[in-house]
């Protein structure tokens, strides 16, 4: 009776881990913000997963080092500088690190 109620148990919470685990996973948040030290965005950002969008003379280099996806938007301030930023997304490189301390390479 006790491993019977213990399996109803168990079976319970894997299902319920199942279906939350299950579900689509959200966008991406955007990488660059709205507004920053007096910095307001002007437009909106250009996002793009193409590393050739990013960096012509480097995407080879960027898709190397696990390029996922960039983003590039201008800002303005009140009194009239502009500025423009492209921020890049990689893959989470301590994923491979570990695997490599744990293969002992």
């Amino acid at each position: 009776m006790k491993s019977f109620r213990f399996s109803i148990i168990f079976l319970s919470v894997l299902f319920v881990g199942a279906t939350v685990f299950a579900a689509d996973s959200p966008a991406p948040a955007g990488v660059v913000p709205a507004q920053f030290g007096g910095w307001q965005i002007s437009g909106s950002a250009t996002q793009s997963t193409d590393a050739t969008a990013a960096d012509p003379a480097n995407a080879g280099v960027l898709k190397e080092y696990g390029f996922q996806r960039f983003e590039k938007a201008d800002y303005t301030r009140d009194d009239g500088r502009k500025l423009s930023i492209k921020a890049a997304v990689f893959d989470d490189a301590s994923q491979d690190a570990t695997y490599e301390l744990a293969m002992g390479i």
